[in-house]
């Protein structure tokens, strides 16, 4: 019988909601590792500190990422406050194409494109919220790598993107990171148990 694709989960949110943290936290589970991956995005802006280039994204200058969306490579690319960001349309074809599921970190601009994409249906959408502006706005400062400016800039986009939220299959309020992480996996897991994406299964056991 034919294996059974996997399923495209995105996650997004504002700048400072989480969202990367809990990718992050939800690949180390010893238990969530054997059916996700997790596509590691191209960009073009600096490297921050303590990321790691190839873990946290692919570092390229601006001609290689042009380079790779003229010969559409990409599945999906944004530019966001004058830095773009893109996902490999190979390794998330081939990754659910082999029955895993994939984890896709992205902004809202991006998650729109991915629903337009070939991989629309059945794709599941999951927001970060912070609790609030002032909590957001904290933890952008205590991360220490953007200017006044730059954060100005992504408050104002956050409200935006905030407005988005109506668009998403589910909406995680990251209060408490433990909690939030449950959150997320609970999603996961209980989208695998819908009728319509456990026929294959059942379809085996009554062989």
């Amino acid at each position: 019988m034919k294996k059974s694709k996997g399923r495209l989960f995105i996650v997004s949110g504002p700048s400072g909601s989480g969202k990367t943290t809990l990718c992050k936290m939800l690949m180390a589970l010893d238990d969530m590792r054997p059916r996700l991956a997790q596509s590691v995005s191209f960009t073009t802006r600096p490297i921050r500190l303590g990321e790691v280039d190839g873990r946290d994204y692919f570092f390229v200058s601006e001609d290689i990422f042009a380079r790779y969306k003229n010969k559409k490579w990409m599945l999906e690319w944004k530019n966001v406050l004058g830095y773009n960001y893109g996902t490999q349309l190979k390794y998330v074809k081939d990754t659910i194409k082999k029955g895993k599921d994939m984890l896709l970190c992205v902004d809202v601009g991006g998650a729109r494109q991915l629903k337009k994409s070939r991989f629309k249906k059945g794709a599941v959408t999951i927001f970060i919220m912070p609790p609030n502006l002032k909590t957001l706005e904290e933890r952008l400062r205590l991360r220490s790598t953007d200017s006044e400016r730059a954060i100005c800039a992504r408050l104002k986009l956050a409200k935006q993107e905030i407005k988005s939220v109506k668009e998403y299959n589910y909406i995680i309020i990251n209060n408490d990171i433990d909690w939030a992480i449950e959150e997320l996996k609970s999603i996961i897991l209980a989208e695998h148990c819908r009728r319509e994406h456990a026929l294959h299964s059942i379809r085996k056991i009554n062989r």
